[in-house]
């Protein structure tokens, strides 16, 4: 890809955080302020971005990219859940997304919170 939109409208937020949230992956709200991992089929809120001392900084706006799971999302606005391992799923049931970047080699999927 020859353009970047890393660093676009980025927002983190820091939660108190269970042992089960990775970095790189789909978090939820599981507790008032505290993230956990999401499920399969979950609504995530933002996605890890640091993870220590039982503190996950947690971004909710702007670009991320990781790995999907089942179809390929679609470029455009794409509902996403979360899907296994860390990933992303297409799922009628989650959240709206711009998908700007789909790697069908590596099930990589780009878009903005």
């Amino acid at each position: 890809m020859n353009v970047s939109f890393s660093g676009f409208n980025e927002k983190s937020i820091t939660f108190e955080a269970n042992d089960s949230v990775k970095i790189g992956a789909p978090v939820k709200v599981s507790a008032n302020g505290t993230v956990s991992a999401c499920g399969q089929g979950d609504v995530f809120c933002g996605v890890a971005t640091d993870v220590r001392g039982g503190y996950a900084t947690v971004q909710t706006s702007g670009y991320v990219k990781i790995k999907y799971s089942a179809d390929a999302p679609t470029l455009g606005y794409t509902t996403l859940v979360a899907g296994s391992d860390g990933s992303v799923s297409v799922d009628e049931s989650g959240r709206t997304y711009l998908v700007t970047y789909v790697d069908t080699t590596e099930s990589t999927v780009g878009f903005m919170l």
